[in-house]
C-alpha cells in the first residue's frame, strides 16, 4: 500500500535519537534528561577550517537547538549581530526552514547542516556578505538586538 497523507509518522524517541546519532556521529556525547537530550561534538567544516565544540539540545517535538560552544563567534567588520541565529538571545543557529526537518526524521541529521552553516559563517567574517540561503528568522525587525563583545 502506498504511503498517503493518512499515515502519519510517528515522532522518533530519544533512545531513537540517540541511537540514530551514535551511528552517524559516534564522536558525539549524548546526556540525556528526563524529556531532554544534549549533544556535545567537534565540528570541522573545511580543510582550512576552525574546528568547532557544538551542543545540539532537543526535546521532542520541539527544533533542535545549535550553540556553538567554542571557539566564540565573532562578528565581521562592521556588522552588529551574526546572521541566521535566533531572538531572544542571537546565539542558537538558524539551520533550516520549516518543513526541512521535523521530529519523525533522526537529529543527526542537521550536523552537515552544521558544518554549512559554518562554512558560510567563515565566508561570511571574510566578506560581511552571507552566501548561504535561507531567510533571517527575526525577519525585518532587527531592533533590540544584542551587540555581544566579540
Amino acid at each position: 500500500m502506498a504511503r498517503t497523507k493518512y499515515f502519519k509518522r510517528r515522532r522518533l524517541t530519544l533512545a531513537q535519537q540517540i541511537y540514530f546519532m551514535r551511528l552517524a556521529f559516534p564522536l558525539f556525547t549524548a546526556q540525556r534528561f528526563t524529556n531532554v537530550v544534549e549533544w556535545i561534538g567537534l565540528v570541522t567544516p573545511g580543510d582550512l577550517s576552525d574546528t568547532y565544540r557544538v551542543k545540539v539540545r532537543y526535546k521532542i517535538p520541539d527544533r533542535p537547538e545549535v550553540t556553538v560552544l567554542s571557539p566564540v563567534l565573532r562578528l565581521a567588520k562592521g556588522k552588529k549581530r551574526l546572521p541566521h541565529v535566533f531572538p531572544p538571545d542571537w546565539t542558537k543557529l538558524c539551520l533550516y526552514v520549516n518543513g526541512e526537518w521535523s521530529p519523525d526524521k533522526p537529529v543527526a541529521w542537521i550536523i552537515p547542516w552544521i558544518a554549512f552553516w559554518l562554512y558560510f559563517y567563515e565566508a561570511w567574517l571574510i566578506t560581511g556578505k552571507w552566501f548561504g540561503e535561507g531567510h533571517e528568522p527575526a525577519g525585518k525587525d532587527l531592533t533590540n538586538v544584542p551587540n555581544p563583545e566579540y
